[in-house]
This record gives C-alpha cells, structure tokens and sequence, in this order.
C-alpha cells in the first residue's frame, strides 16, 4: 500500500513537472525582448554605384591623379564612370578643353552650389546620371561650349539645369522635375533642349532670359509646371531673349499641356516666340504598381524590406502609410521604392504605398506584415527549432520514468 502510495505522489510530481516544462518551453519562445518604436525608413533606391569623395579638375594631370581612364581625344576621352557623390559640389570640372565624359554617376548635391558645376570649359558630355538632394543647380554651364547633357535626370533643384553664358550646348533626352525651375537659360547663344521631359517643377518648366539669343527648344514634353499655389501660376516656359525658336520651322515643336489653340501656341515673356507646330500633351495613363506580396518575417531580425517596382512616364511624388498613419510624402524619380520594415513590433501591419504622377493620376498598393515574436535578444528560428527538439526529448523521458515506476 505504501508502495502504491509512493508511486502515485512521484508520478504526480513528475506529471506537474511535466506541465512546467512544456509551458516553460513554450513561453521562451515567445518572449520579446523591448522593441523601438515603429517606423518606416524610405528610400528611392538608385542602382549601384562606388562610393567617392567630391572632387575637382582643374587641368588634365587631375584626370590620371584620380585614377581616371583616357587620354582626352575624341577617340580616347578622360572617362569619370559609375560613381555615387554627396557634397555641396559633387564634381567640379573647369578650363579643360580635352574631351571627357562623365556617365553613369548618381549625385547627391546640396547647399548653394551645383551638384555638378561646370567652368570654362569644352568638349564634354554628361550622361546616363540622376542628380537629387537640395542642389541651388544639378548641373550648370558657365561659360562653356560644345558640351552635350544626354539622358540624365535632375530633381529637387533650385533649377535642374542651369545654362549661363554658354554657346552650343545640347540637352537630350534629358529629364527634369521636382525643381523650383526646370531648366534656366541665362545668356549665351545657339544651345539646343530638344526630346527632353520638362515637368513637375513649381516655378516654371523652362526660362530664357533677357540676354538670350539664338537657342532652340523643340520636341520635348513639356507639363504641369508652376500652378503649385496661388502665388505661382501654370508656367511651362518663358522666353524674354531674342531669336530663340520653339519649333525646328518645318514641322516639329514641343508638346504642352496647356496648349489652348492647336496652330500655335504662345510662349510667355516679352519676347512674343510662338510654338508653330505644338501638340497637346495628354497622360491618361495611371501610374503602375507591381504588386509587393504579403510577407512573414520574425521580430529583431535585420536586412527586412518590402519593395515595389512601380512606372510612369511622369512619375512625381510617393507616399508610404503604415497601418492607417499620416503618410509620408517623397519625390518619385521612377525608380524602385523600398522601405526598410526591421523595427516593426510583433503583430500584423500594414504599409500602403500610393505613387502619384505629375498629372494626378495615381495607383496604390497595400501590402500585409506578420511580425512573429522570437526568442529573448532575437536569437532567432534555429533556436526555436532546438527548443522544441529539447521539448520532445523532455517528454519522451517523463513517460519513460512514469512508466518505469
């Protein structure tokens, strides 16, 4: 009897022990340790680039000091590639008549200078680069000739580009937004702005001033600019200079969105230039969103982010809302939008990202985060997975000693 008695009490301790252990077990991997408050980090992503220091070059020697490929011919010109720069003058190039190209560069300016500032010089070309930040200029000429700007981008600009005192110039395939101004010609002669994308700037698309003469601005986009306030109306382009033309005088001019009359269209200034051949630019399109699906991630694990992929032909602004909150509002330059989602707490939020184009026009997308909880300091799912395999070995050996008593 005693015996019996004996087996029972130690098969109810074991049996509580038991019930300890698997709570135990079940509890630590629950556990989160204390969390930052939640927030979404944005970013516009650019491609990747090598990190670099501003620099200047002031004669051909700086070319080689700095590590730059070419000899400065035609065939062989000084070639400045792939690099990311942030500072109040990211490059400054000036009295150089060698021929070079700075290609596939991605500027962060700011403060009162141009992100890229070019000086009496010649011979160079600009191409395939984003400038953004806070720059007075993203690129400006001063004094400078034969020198083309090709299928670069320039945003958040006191102007994006700046022309000053400057003869046969090119801008191609060029595209400027989210600037006070978006381009700004002062002075100079014979430049051409032709198949560029000329919008969403608050002050004005396009300016020539007084002392201008002979610059041609024909097949470009330009809309939307200015009309941002009561104070600032509707200007896409000024000229107040002399002989400057707005259509190549055969059958080509610019295409405006608010062309009022289909035979010509009237540029603003006091030099009376008309556009004789424009054409209404309509965008009817949406912006496109492609889709970013749900995700799981586990709570205090980094390198966590959720991105879109999301187009337009005049992309101009995006916000990000998380779970309802005021939206956070950033310029849209057309590329990948990703926000970094590593502080968020356990539970299930939401991040709703809605792009809007120059015209208006707009698309949204809303995606769904589960944040599970993990270990205590975030150790992570391999332990979770050892926990449980110690569990079931915990479990296995209680029945074992029920059983053998």
């Amino acid at each position: 009897m005693i015996l019996v008695e004996l087996t029972m009490t130690v098969k109810g301790y074991l049996t509580k022990g038991l019930v300890m252990l698997i709570l135990l077990c079940m509890c630590t991997a629950y556990i989160p340790s204390v969390h930052s408050a939640n927030s979404i980090p944005l970013s516009n992503h650019a491609l990747s680039y090598e990190e670099h220091i501003p620099f200047s070059i002031n004669d051909d020697l700086d070319f080689t000091s700095h590590g730059f490929s070419g000899s400065g011919s035609v065939e062989d010109p000084y070639v400045i590639e792939n690099l990311r720069i942030s500072g109040t003058i990211c490059i400054s190039i000036r009295n150089i008549d060698s021929h070079y190209v700075i290609r596939n560069c991605y500027l962060i300016g700011g403060g009162s200078n141009a992100a890229l500032l070019m000086t009496n010089t010649r011979n160079g070309i600009v191409q395939d680069c984003i400038v953004v930040g806070n720059p007075r200029y993203g690129i400006e000429l001063s004094g400078v000739e034969e020198f083309s700007i090709i299928n670069s981008s320039f945003h958040n600009g006191n102007s994006g580009i700046r022309m000053s005192s400057s003869r046969n110039c090119t801008a191609i395939k060029c595209t400027t937004s989210n600037n006070a101004k978006g381009i700004d010609i002062s002075g100079g002669q014979n430049s051409t702005v032709t198949q560029c994308k000329i919008y969403g700037n608050s002050l004005s698309g396009i300016e020539l001033d007084g002392f201008s003469e002979g610059h041609l601005v024909f097949n470009n986009s330009i809309g939307w600019n200015g009309g941002f306030d009561d104070i600032h109306p509707l200007n896409n382009a000024e000229d107040d200079g002399t002989w400057n033309r707005w259509d190549d005088g055969i059958a080509q001019g610019n295409r405006w969105s608010n062309l009022q009359q289909t035979d010509e269209h009237q540029i603003d200034g006091t030099a009376g230039s008309r556009d004789h051949f424009p054409v209404t630019l309509l965008d009817l399109d949406f912006p496109i969103i492609e889709p970013s699906s749900d995700i799981t991630i586990e709570y205090e694990t980094r390198g966590n982010t959720v991105s879109w992929n999301a187009s337009d032909d005049f992309p101009y602004s995006y916000s990000l809302s998380l779970d309802g909150n005021e939206p956070q509002i950033m310029p849209w330059h057309g590329r990948t939008i990703s926000v970094d989602i590593d502080n968020l707490s356990p539970g299930v939020h939401n991040i709703t990202l809605e792009v809007r184009d120059a015209r208006g026009n707009v698309d949204q997308d809303t995606v769904d985060i589960s944040v599970i909880p993990g270990l205590i300091g975030g150790m992570g799912t391999p332990i979770v997975v050892m926990a449980s395999i110690l569990s079931g070995i915990s479990v296995i050996v209680v029945i074992l000693l029920i059983k053998k008593f």
